[in-house]
């Protein structure tokens, strides 16, 4: 595996990375940051996967920055994710490069995600994220972590964009709330202890097209679990709950939220609805979510009754889910 240097094939890798990258998507156009300075540029939304894109190149740079909201909602787009790639050579500063592996190019982050790099690479094998890592040696003989986000002309490569740029916001977001080892867990006592918390917000209906397809294939999954063991449960919905598993004389035996993202946002969301919900005071409560939470915050959910699930998205958008693990645990809540 070695870092392409050559400002021809850097261009030509570049190239073929943003032609995979932003087909099928939607040109438009949007306000973006550059340097703090807001600027109108075109941008390409992806609206499966439920991304934009938006890129400037410079003499020494190729830059991209990527958001996860809608810009046919409006307003300024706030960047998730930027990556920058040197024109030629290996520049430090800059986050992305393309490696040569075989025949084939791949795209990597240096794993520096700004003032919040603690941890990320970690943070991407605890919670699940299925990106690989290496090590790669620079021109002058170091060690480079390469954070492999896909093939440049990968069939998944707008999926993976999507999974990496969700686990830099994340990611931002779980050191903000103090989530992560060495991260913000000052306490704040007199006025400033009583303002209200503005780092997460409620995540609202941001990706409500993404999460429909989510829960559907959720559904689809626990639905072909019940019949082919011909189980005597029905799958219907309430408020509160994105779905609930409801028993032949209408007791509600499980009630579970889902959720797109790991985001503290959501996972505080999920939290919250499953507790206030009145249908799961007697009800196995489950947290299903696209990864892993590790071990610390699945016992501290578990200790709450709450059980965390993991599924998977296929880059065509297909859940992969056991609902085996949601099935015995409705039977250890009834014994």
């Amino acid at each position: 595996m070695r870092i392409i240097l050559d400002s021809v094939e850097v261009g030509k890798a570049f190239q073929s990375f943003m032609r995979h990258l932003t087909k099928g998507c939607v040109a438009t156009t949007g306000t973006v940051s550059w340097k703090g300075v807001w600027q109108e540029s075109d941008i390409h939304w992806n609206s499966k996967f439920r991304f934009w894109v938006a890129e400037k190149t410079t003499s020494n740079r190729h830059w991209l920055q990527f958001g996860l909201h809608d810009p046919s909602e409006g307003g300024r787009l706030e960047s998730a994710c930027e990556m920058s790639f040197p024109v030629s050579g290996f520049d430090g500063r800059m986050n992305g490069f393309f490696v040569g592996f075989g025949k084939d190019v791949l795209v990597a982050h240096s794993g520096r995600v700004g003032k919040r790099d603690m941890h990320f690479p970690q943070f991407l094998e605890l919670h699940g994220y299925d990106l690989a890592t290496h090590e790669v040696r620079t021109p002058e003989g170091k060690e480079q972590l390469a954070v492999i986000l896909s093939g440049i002309s990968s069939p998944a490569l707008a999926y993976n964009a999507f999974r990496f740029v969700s686990a830099v916001s994340d990611h931002r977001q779980w050191h903000e709330q103090g989530l992560l080892p060495g991260g913000n867990d000052k306490i704040v006592f007199g006025p400033k202890a009583a303002a209200p918390d503005e780092s997460c917000p409620d995540p609202g209906f941001v990706h409500g097209g993404l999460h429909q397809r989510v829960a559907r294939g959720v559904r689809e999954q626990l639905a072909r679990y019940v019949e082919s063991r011909k189980l005597r449960v029905r799958i219907g919905s309430a408020p509160g709950s994105d779905m609930v598993l409801v028993s032949p004389d209408n007791a509600v035996l499980a009630a579970l939220q889902v959720k797109t993202r790991l985001s503290p946002a959501d996972l505080y969301a999920g939290v919250g609805q499953l507790l206030l919900s009145r249908h799961t005071l007697r009800a196995a409560k489950f947290l299903v979510v696209p990864g892993a939470l590790g071990p610390f915050f699945t016992q501290t959910l578990f200790r709450h009754d709450i059980h965390v699930v993991s599924y998977k998205l296929t880059q065509d958008m297909d859940v992969v889910l056991d609902p085996q693990d949601i099935f015995a645990a409705i039977q250890n809540a009834g014994q």
